[in-house]
């Protein structure tokens, strides 16, 4: 089940940073990439009591201006390129495993069979590069998982996701896009266009300029799912969620079904089942794609 919430991040610390500061952080990482800088950190580095000092700064800096450097290469009031590299998010991992199902299906395991699984028929139907945020039984942060798509410049991140209610016989799945609406302080601050480049972007408001894709991707999938998988679906929803906050790229969140409904989980346990889960989403990408490129021959922005 998602998470709405998080503990205080890296990215937490970014929002609160004034303005001036975030353009000083990119200003001093572009120096450092330049030859100049690359002679200053030799000399830093030559005085070895400074050498762990140099490094633990170089870490804040890198990670705090992710979302300013990657949007300040983006084209300026346009949608982004062709659908070509994917990032898919398996929920949860580690020691937090999510919803358990009656029969022991958990969520952690669930995710991660589904997002491997997805990786090689994108790859192989789709032809796009596709990267996962854990590959194994780990649990990164939501600031880490998001801060992937941002890294490696992805077109689209999409966290899969199952769900849990007290009520057992609730049943059927939802997706998910980010809504600033819920959220005090936000809401009057959230802004659609993208910035200019080197315009520092408050890692909680990243997602603003992309909500509208979002919403489209969203739909997208929701269609796809309900078309292929023939079950209850919820509507399209948006929800105050951390995991997609930060994305400085169309996000969205899917819960393929209720691991509490004892059908629901069987169905889930099923491989031909998970089959048309995956063919689901591949359609719903593939059809947002066909939206992309219609848009992008139109010069629609």
């Amino acid at each position: 089940m998602a998470s709405s919430s998080d503990s205080f991040s890296t990215g937490q610390f970014m929002c609160c940073m004034p303005r001036q500061f975030m353009c000083f952080l990119h200003s001093f990482t572009k120096f450092l990439t330049a030859p100049t800088g690359r002679v200053f950190i030799r000399r830093v580095l030559a005085i070895r009591r400074y050498s762990l000092i140099f490094w633990a700064v170089m870490a804040c800096f890198l990670a705090s201006s992710t979302v300013m450097a990657e949007e300040a290469d983006q084209p300026q009031g346009r949608l982004s390129e062709n659908v070509e590299r994917v990032v898919i998010d398996p929920g949860h991992g580690g020691e937090d495993i999510g919803v358990t199902g009656p029969a022991g299906l958990t969520e952690s395991r669930l995710t991660l069979a589904l997002a491997r699984q997805l990786k090689i028929v994108l790859e192989d139907e789709l032809g796009v590069r596709v990267f996962l945020t854990r590959t194994g039984d780990e649990n990164p942060s939501l600031y880490e998982r998001t801060a992937l798509v941002n890294r490696v410049r992805g077109h689209i991140f999409i966290s899969l996701h199952a769900g849990g209610a007290a009520q057992r016989t609730r049943s059927g799945f939802g997706v998910f896009f980010q809504d600033y609406s819920l959220q005090k302080g936000l809401a009057n601050r959230v802004s659609l266009k993208r910035p200019a480049p080197g315009q520092p972007v408050e890692w909680a408001l990243a997602q603003g300029p992309y909500l509208i894709s979002s919403r489209r991707l969203a739909g997208e999938i929701s269609q796809a799912m309900s078309d292929v998988l023939r079950v209850k679906s919820r509507e399209v929803m948006g929800a105050p969620l951390v995991v997609l906050a930060g994305a400085a790229r169309p996000a969205v969140l899917v819960e393929v079904g209720y691991l509490t409904n004892p059908e629901e989980e069987r169905r889930l346990l099923s491989q031909a089942y998970r089959d048309a889960v995956i063919r689901a989403l591949v359609q719903g990408i593939d059809s947002y794609q066909a939206w992309v490129s219609n848009r992008l021959q139109e010069g629609v922005g």
